[in-house]
């Protein structure tokens, strides 16, 4: 028969156990546990604090429930005695099931989930209501962190069968409370007003829709009272103290206050510094290197700049854990401070290995051509990181992340470890559109920079429009030898019948030729480049006819041409010039300049001998708050030389249109012939002036970039090159600078890149001037 004896209905009524019978102790030489289903009987015996063959005695069983409860295992616990056998009933607390989140949009629902985790509210944990109320409060807690006080957390609890749970909660979050003012005490020698202009988060004011920097939020305060700490040190105020940040919200949880109670102290000036410690290098190579002025006012980020470039000077001589620590020395009657960098030189460091994770179609020895540091001579962490530049520059990787690794047991070797993401090195593009000027226009490029993973190069493109057909093949071999001189070839067919289009002058041409380039390193982010080749054009002009106006077609420019030149020309030119790049990526680079001169010109002996000169520079530099500056220019100038008087008209210089002059339609800026269809000229200026947004949406910056920009450019003709000995045919020129002002986006796809640009132009004629405000590209890159 089971004599029940003590009863524990629930957690919370640990305390009040309550006998059923008069208890008499026996000694227990059996176990049984009842009403178990999820959790195994191992584990109850495992908490017991009794054992078989022991006396159960009246305070042995408050420590059973006691301990039994304690598991968190259970709802209710219940003891009895069957003869000898101590009899355990238990009922599990449920099982959660599934746990939905809702109403939640200023805090991702993944961070929500990884919060009830660590409190242990998560899918197959055991349920425990308790835990569950606690964690509403900590959500509220939480939500009250980013300036949302009227939040109200509801928690749902849905029963299931097999003992399982489902928990629901839905979160109100309601309106950020604003940040109505902000104060400080304590401040004698900057004014309010100067302060703020230090934080980012402000009171409301006519942007906050957009900034949302009225937006209270506690970890954006203290990085702003960090902020604040750094403007007092870098102004010489080091005894600067911030001695309470107090936060005050009204009545109705809509307006915030925030009280910065502060203390400036005196303001110190440097007077002198030195080095000590082991600085392992000669002090006349060290002492440049601290760029202080004494007399100054002492500035923290500028001590911190010195640290920086002693680390990276010693980390170049193979320290590469060098460390740097400035030692102030404060005259608090004089309010002055000496200054001593104390260097730990450490051990000169070796690389053991250079090794490479990630590149899964990317051969290592691609990768490792591309690194300067050398394995078993000593590290030289500025070689270290141009290393990695470089890998980024090949646009073989989306990213490239290296560390220097320290060998276990070997305090002077470490393993050098770049981690590389594949990018998609094969790419197609192309594009389907009308112009009013060329019809139906179809484009399609097949492009591949790291062909089977061996780092060749390879280019197919075709165009075509009732105007024109292109096609080019080119092929490019980086490491063409081991020293790094490349080799590129290319071939090409164009033929164009510009009668049946309105863009340029009318003629016809019929070329196809081939060049072979070589580029040689002069230094590891500059290059000399030279090649040859060879073209055969064919001319067509059609039969001159007058319109009613008078007009001669085709333009008169073209018959003088003709006449002096002919229709047929074989050309062999050459090609050299320098170029260097020092971008820090090979796709969205945000710092860094890119550059190149190149001068083509045909050998003597040609059908037509003449001669190209061109300039193209981008640059790009990182500013504050996630802008960059970017700029880019192209020059040209164009002539002929010998029996050849003038540059070929079919090769000109034009200039409007996506990628040189947006807003204006493609090769429409410039001079005009005869008949007021765009002729170009000999000579080439444009430029932009551009800034990338910050990522304010939380897009992948490696996928979309956002610009605004400034155009500006002209196409002039020089030499008068069409001008007769009888007086000049009458032109259309207006040769006065184009410009035009803009947006642009370019989107990142797995195919290729995909731009779009809305341009304003700003100064042009309405007369001459083709507008075309809204392009879109496929397949190039800004």
């Amino acid at each position: 028969m089971k004599k029940w004896f003590v009863a524990a209905v629930t957690a919370g009524l640990l305390a009040g156990t309550q006998c059923l019978q008069a208890f008499e102790p026996f000694e227990v030489q059996d176990v049984r546990v009842e009403g178990l289903s999820r959790i195994a009987e191992g584990t109850v015996f495992n908490y017991l604090p009794i054992q078989m063959g022991e006396t159960l005695t009246e305070s042995r069983t408050n420590e059973i429930i006691h301990a039994l409860f304690a598991t968190g295992f259970f709802q209710d616990v219940k003891l009895a005695q069957e003869d000898n056998i101590l009899v355990i009933q238990v009922i599990e607390r449920p099982t959660i099931g599934k746990i939905d989140i809702s109403g939640n949009n200023d805090i991702p629902t993944d961070k929500l989930m990884e919060s009830l985790r660590d409190a242990g509210l998560a899918e197959g944990f055991v349920f425990d209501r308790s835990t569950l109320e606690l964690m509403r409060n900590e959500l509220e807690r939480l939500y009250y962190s980013h300036g949302k006080y009227a939040v109200k957390v509801e928690t749902v609890i849905d029963e299931k069968e097999k003992n399982r749970v489902d928990i629901a909660i839905n979160v109100q979050e309601g309106n950020a409370a604003r940040i109505k003012a902000i104060e400080f005490t304590g401040n004698q020698d900057f004014t309010d007003a100067q302060l703020s202009k230090v934080f980012n988060l402000s009171k409301s004011n006519a942007f906050s829709w957009f900034s949302h920097t009225d937006q209270y939020d506690k970890q954006k305060l203290s990085a702003d009272l960090e902020t604040l700490r750094s403007f007092y040190l870098d102004k010489g105020y080091l005894n600067f103290k911030i001695h309470s940040a107090l936060v005050s919200i009204s009545p109705d949880k809509r307006d915030i206050f925030v009280t910065i109670n502060l203390e400036e102290g005196e303001q110190f000036t440097l007077t002198d510094y030195s080095l000590a410690g082991d600085y392992i290098l000669a002090p006349e190579e060290l002492i440049p290197l601290i760029n202080l002025k004494k007399g100054e006012v002492f500035s923290r980020s500028d001590v911190a700049n010195v640290v920086k470039l002693i680390t990276e000077r010693l980390g170049e001589h193979g320290y590469a854990f060098a460390k740097v620590n400035p030692v102030p020395e404060l005259d608090e009657q004089n309010n002055t401070v000496k200054l001593s960098f104390f260097i730990e030189a450490g051990n000169l460091v070796h690389v053991r290995r250079v090794t490479f994770v990630g590149n899964t179609k990317t051969r290592d020895e691609v990768l490792r051509r591309e690194v300067i540091q050398m394995e078993s001579a000593p590290v030289n962490t500025r070689w270290v990181e141009d290393s990695r530049t470089r890998l980024n520059r090949t646009g073989y990787f989306s990213e490239v992340k290296v560390e220097t690794v320290p060998v276990s047991h070997a305090t002077d070797l470490v393993d050098v470890v770049f981690t590389v993401e594949e990018a998609s090195a094969g790419q197609l593009g192309g594009g389907l559109g009308y112009s009013d000027v060329d019809g139906l226009i179809f484009n399609a490029n097949v492009t591949n920079r790291n062909f089977l993973g061996n780092g060749t190069s390879i280019d197919l493109n075709f165009n075509h429009s009732k105007a024109y057909t292109t096609i080019n093949m080119s092929y490019l071999e980086p490491y063409y030898t081991i020293d790094g001189i490349s080799r590129g070839v290319n071939a090409y067919y164009s033929k164009t019948d510009f009668s049946k289009s309105t863009s340029i002058s009318d003629y016809n041409t019929d070329a196809f030729g081939a060049n072979v380039n070589y580029s040689v390193p002069t230094s590891p982010t500059s290059r000399f480049n030279f090649g040859f080749g060879y073209q055969n054009t064919k001319l067509f002009i059609p039969d001159r006819s007058v319109d009613g106006a008078g007009n001669v077609f085709p333009a008169l420019e073209l018959g003088r041409c003709v006449d002096e030149y002919g229709t047929k020309s074989d050309e062999v030119s050459v090609v050299f010039g320098w170029s260097q790049n020092t971008f820090d990526r090979y796709m969205f680079p945000t710092n860094g300049l890119s550059h190149g001169l190149s001068v083509s010109t045909t050998v003597p002996g040609s059908d037509l001998q003449y001669y190209r000169i061109t300039y193209n520079m981008q640059y790009y530099k990182s500013l504050a708050y996630g802008f960059i500056f970017t700029s880019n220019a192209a020059l040209g100038y164009g002539n002929g030389y010998g029996d050849t008087k003038e540059l070929p008209f079919y090769r000109n210089f034009f200039a409007g249109g996506p990628r040189t002059l947006r807003g204006f339609e493609e090769n429409s800026v410039g001079p005009r012939d005869s008949t007021n269809n765009p002729f170009g000229g000999n000579v080439l200026a444009t430029g932009t002036l551009g800034l990338i947004l910050p990522n304010m949406f939380n897009i992948d910056p490696k996928a979309v970039r956002a610009v605004v920009f400034v155009d500006a450019g002209q196409v002039y003709d020089l030499e008068n090159q069409w001008r007769f000995d009888n007086g000049s045919v009458k032109r259309h020129d207006d040769d006065s600078i184009r410009t035009s002002i803009g947006a642009s986006i370019t989107w990142m796809t797995p195919m290729a890149p995909l731009v779009f640009s809305y341009a304003f132009p700003m100064n042009y004629n309405k007369e001459q001037d083709k507008i075309k405000r809204f392009t879109f590209t496929f397949g190039t890159v800004f």
